[in-house]
């Protein structure tokens, strides 16, 4: 394990922060710092429609332009992740004028996710959720744009995000075999961090011989990479413990 001490990074969620992110915690290295900051954005989870669900997103492009660039420089933030793929998905250019706007590395959890995925030189892809496809619709062609190819279940037990939030990582791990097959010749799964995944990534890399790229995971990744860190954080999936360098055209 490489990297100087003293190495602080910040991840922004869309919600109120309750803790650190999903799956996030038990991987940061001992040299690295991590801050989390809430937009305390309020959703209804319990709406059927995912992208309805969503909709206190929509229009927030100025405050998030605002809050993280003040976050960065109030807790003197080396590299910065803001995500959820419903932020950019709510607020087209917010990837582009966060870019612009800071002077240190910033990622999002779609573009930090196509990227490891491409690290690993996967293009034939299988997207898990925790969303219908009012919502998986516009991520699949998000990553289609940046040339991915990519398919997502037949159907999934739930219909609605509070449900697929609530759904247990054997029942992850069940449903993502089911997919993974029935689609053939799939190069990597890119879970959507809420997705309980955490607890079975090592195991579903072993059974299905691909990579298992999450969002969260996927920032960490890129940003600590961006600063020119390397790590071999074991138990937690390949992307961590080959750790592989960003592709040049990121």
């Amino acid at each position: 394990m490489t990297g100087a001490p003293g190495t602080k990074i910040g991840f922004v969620q869309a919600g109120r922060v309750r803790g650190g992110l999903r799956g996030l915690d038990e991987v940061i290295p001992g040299d690295v710092r991590v801050e989390h900051v809430g937009m305390d954005v309020v959703m209804d989870f319990t709406i059927k429609s995912s992208y309805d669900a969503n909709r206190p997103l929509m229009g927030q492009k100025e405050r998030y332009l605002q809050r993280v660039p003040q976050a960065v420089r109030e807790g003197g933030w080396q590299g910065a992740a803001v995500m959820g793929w419903p932020v950019q998905m709510m607020n087209p250019g917010i990837f582009e004028e966060l870019r612009a706007a800071l002077t240190v590395p910033v990622t999002m959890a779609a573009p930090a996710s196509s990227t490891a995925l491409k690290a690993f030189g996967a293009r034939r892809i299988l997207l898990m959720t925790p969303w219908d496809d009012s919502v998986d619709s516009r991520l699949r062609e998000y990553l289609s744009g940046a040339g991915l190819e990519v398919v997502s279940p037949r159907s999934k037990p739930y219909d609605c995000i509070a449900d697929g939030l609530a759904v247990r990582s054997g029942q992850v791990m069940e449903l993502t075999k089911q997919a993974f097959h029935d689609a053939g010749a799939i190069q990597a799964v890119y879970f959507q961090a809420p997705l309980a995944s955490y607890p079975v990534l090592e195991q579903l890399e072993q059974e299905l011989g691909v990579p298992m790229i999450t969002s969260n995971l996927a920032a960490l990744w890129w940003v600590l990479s961006s600063l020119g860190k390397r790590y071999s954080i074991s138990g937690h999936g390949r992307l961590l413990s080959e750790w592989p360098g960003v592709p040049v055209s990121s």
